[in-house]
């Protein structure tokens, strides 16, 4: 896997223009994503390792329809 801390931002960008949730809470909360009503959300409470936040993104655009979503190479890479 690429770097955690260069991959983050490209798969937050990637999440936004796919319009995937992303619920960022407070501690406590259980990280991870689910499918609620149809629609995919990621649970990622602030303070998250980068790449523990990574893994939880990539779970999360792998559930999303990304066919209309530019998706850089580093992102396509951690999808596959």
């Amino acid at each position: 896997m690429t770097d955690p801390d260069v991959l983050l931002p490209l798969l937050r960008e990637t999440a936004a223009r796919a319009k995937l949730e992303v619920l960022r809470e407070g501690g406590g909360m259980p990280t991870g994503v689910c499918v609620l009503k149809g629609k995919v959300i990621a649970v990622i409470p602030h303070g998250t390792p980068a790449a523990e936040e990574c893994l939880h993104l990539v779970d999360a655009l792998k559930r999303v329809d990304l066919s209309e979503v530019f998706v850089s190479p580093a992102v396509r890479d951690a999808l596959e």
